[in-house]
């Protein structure tokens, strides 16, 4: 079977990435290294029809990898889906400001602001009137278990026939962790760190 997706282990395109991680790194989040390559490497590759979707954007530092990832492919919009308001995270931490500012002065000073595109709603807010399909999908919204199922169940049906599913925060929060195991036991994942991925069949 073809894959829409293949993983990308050149020198062109590690070299391309590692031209671009120190700026994804200056961008706040808790995106590593590793998980960063993925996801510019799933944006760059992917040739199944479609856009770039995250749910849960914060600053952009995902928004970072997978844009600059498109514009080493085709230039594929990247959807970000997020409040952008404060929250308090499943770890406890609470993020006390309105983010929307930031993230937007972020995609423009990396000239990624004509790839990147937030959407200031929640993922069910965004999902009501969404008909387009995905190439590459990547969900580190609310962790609790109930709603990061609801956004699984939701986006993952636009995802198209060899495009790529990423989770985050598989091993870290009991949300994104029981989702795996009950969405994900008899599916062949590729993992980094705590974050893992699966091809759409």
């Amino acid at each position: 079977m073809t894959l829409g997706y293949q993983e990308a282990d050149g020198i062109g395109d590690s070299m391309m990435f590692n031209e671009v991680w120190p700026l994804i790194d200056k961008v706040d989040g808790w995106l590593i290294e590793s998980q960063a390559r993925a996801l510019f490497n799933a944006a760059s590759t992917c040739k199944s029809p479609g856009v770039i979707v995250e749910i849960g954007a914060y600053k952009g530092r995902s928004a970072t990898a997978l844009g600059f990832g498109s514009q080493s492919n085709d230039n594929t919009m990247v959807f970000s889906i997020d409040p952008f308001k404060p929250f308090t995270a499943c770890s406890g931490m609470h993020i006390r400001h309105d983010s929307y500012d930031v993230f937007c002065h972020n995609m423009t000073r990396l000239w990624l602001n004509e790839i990147v595109n937030p959407i200031r709603a929640t993922s069910e807010e965004a999902h009501k009137d969404w008909t387009r399909p995905i190439r590459v999908l990547f969900i580190d919204g609310d962790h609790r278990y109930e709603m990061v199922k609801k956004d699984y169940e939701m986006w993952v049906p636009h995802v198209s026939k060899g495009g790529m599913v990423f989770l985050h925060d598989t091993d870290y929060f009991e949300g994104p962790k029981q989702l795996v195991r009950e969405k994900l036991a008899d599916v062949a994942v590729e993992r980094y760190n705590n974050m893992v991925s699966f091809v759409k069949e």
